[in-house]
């Protein structure tokens, strides 16, 4: 199929709304391959896509941050707590809030016997705990907050 100018701004337009080549491929039947080749062999073309990937880049930055603001206002702690962290020095270098440490629950309940002894060994019962830790910081690091 042979494409023309207007294909190519109809590629540019939808690159700097949805800044992922494949998708702005697919929504205009244009090949990857076709627009690769397009940007290797036209410097205009070339500027022009990554000059509409930047357009994307910062309207999807834009809609992020404006759910973002949105889940604020409307108290999530979480979002609140991103805010702050990211956009103020007096929240950035704090180290995490103290966090009250809840109720431990046995997590080898279900590996003991009636006499509450362990029915595995002890190998898979510190296997299972090492996990569970790694799991718990893991989550920790996600949510900012320091290893356990």
């Amino acid at each position: 199929m042979a494409h023309n100018s207007r294909d190519q701004e109809k590629f540019l337009d939808l690159l700097a709304a949805t800044p992922n080549i494949s998708i702005a491929c697919k929504k205009t039947g244009i090949a990857r391959a076709t627009i690769y080749r397009w940007m290797k062999s036209s410097y205009r073309f070339r500027q022009k896509a990554l000059a509409a990937m930047n357009i994307g880049r910062e309207n999807m930055v834009d809609m992020a941050e404006a759910g973002l603001i949105t889940k604020a206002r409307n108290g999530d702690m979480a979002a609140i707590k991103f805010i702050l962290q990211h956009n103020s020095k007096r929240y950035s270098d704090r180290a995490a809030p103290f966090e009250p440490e809840i109720e431990k629950v046995d997590q080898f309940a279900a590996f003991r016997g009636p006499d509450g002894k362990l029915l595995v060994s002890k190998g898979t019962a510190e296997l299972i705990e090492k996990q569970h830790k790694e799991e718990l910081e893991r989550k920790s690091r996600a949510m900012g907050f320091p290893p356990v």
